[in-house]
């Protein structure tokens, strides 16, 4: 015997779905139908992009209706990244216009100045600008199949990084005129094109179990203290050497939970037997 429960409404007043406890830890794709057997009775279930949170009420429901969410609108996650991050970095950048200390030393200026230059250096980072990329890639396959997740992950992060370079000089516009188009947009978009997909798909691998997504993971971390090793902040700036050490600190941390993650993932997956260990040969 098959049944198919008819879409969920939002009042929950249709609608006919299998236990709950059946739906948790399932990997729901909006464009197929799950189907599987409890007490005799073999269920079908597609998920939608809403699901009725008064049938799937508690974690799970919240669960399966953000799985089902971005199955289907995975693609704006790039985009959206991309627009904050260009948006809050030019305005962050233009604080001390807005607070009339564009003629004053770097080292001079305010409080609100030099919290907002603390924020610009980290911002103007081209490994935050990676991270993001990154972050997206991995946030978009997640429900995905691993093939599929890496063609998510790629395309989100190119849309990440184009969408950042376009919305971070579109805000410089409005700041202080002139044109959109010039040779640095054009730099940076070309190189948003070419790095965007790599990230992306690292960010994907990230989901990997093994050396594939510890090495992945690692990416990040190794970033922010090659360029803090080699394009370190201005020296001029009050903000420099807390911006190197908060960095370096923020790396090291990463880079330790991740390899204590991997540690635990492989104690769970090969766990030493009685008389094995370590040192046993």
């Amino acid at each position: 015997m098959v049944v198919r429960p008819p879409a969920c409404t939002l009042d929950g007043r249709s609608g006919r779905h299998p236990p709950v406890s059946n739906l948790v830890g399932r990997a729901c794709h909006a464009a197929e139908v799950e189907e599987w057997a409890d007490n005799g009775t073999t269920y079908s279930f597609r998920p939608a992009v809403a699901v009725c949170p008064t049938v799937l009420s508690g974690r799970s429901g919240i669960v399966i209706a953000v799985m089902s969410w971005s199955s289907r609108w995975w693609w704006m996650v790039g985009p959206a990244a991309g627009v904050l991050l260009g948006v809050v970095d030019s305005v962050v950048n233009h604080v001390p216009v807005l607070l009339g200390e564009v003629g004053t030393g770097r080292a001079e200026r305010g409080g609100w100045s030099q919290a907002a230059e603390f924020a610009s250096l980290i911002l103007d980072a081209g490994w935050v600008w990676a991270a993001a990329a990154v972050l997206v890639g991995w946030v978009v396959s997640r429900p995905a199949r691993p093939a599929s997740g890496l063609l998510r992950g790629a395309l989100a992060g190119g849309l990440t990084l184009v969408c950042a370079t376009a919305a971070y000089y579109g805000a410089d516009v409005l700041f202080d005129g002139g044109g959109w188009w010039g040779m640095a947009t054009r730099y940076w978009l070309i190189g948003s094109v070419l790095l965007g997909p790599a990230l992306g798909v690292i960010g994907a691998l990230i989901r990997r179990r093994g050396l594939i997504g510890v090495v992945a993971a690692l990416v990040v971390p190794t970033g922010a203290v090659l360029q803090m090793a080699v394009l370190p902040p201005p020296a001029e700036s009050l903000m420099a050497q807390p911006v190197r050490c908060s960095t370096w600190i923020a790396a090291v941390v990463a880079a330790v939970v991740i390899t204590r993650r991997f540690r635990s993932r492989s104690d769970v997956a090969f766990p030493a037997g009685p008389a094995q260990g370590p040192l046993s040969g």
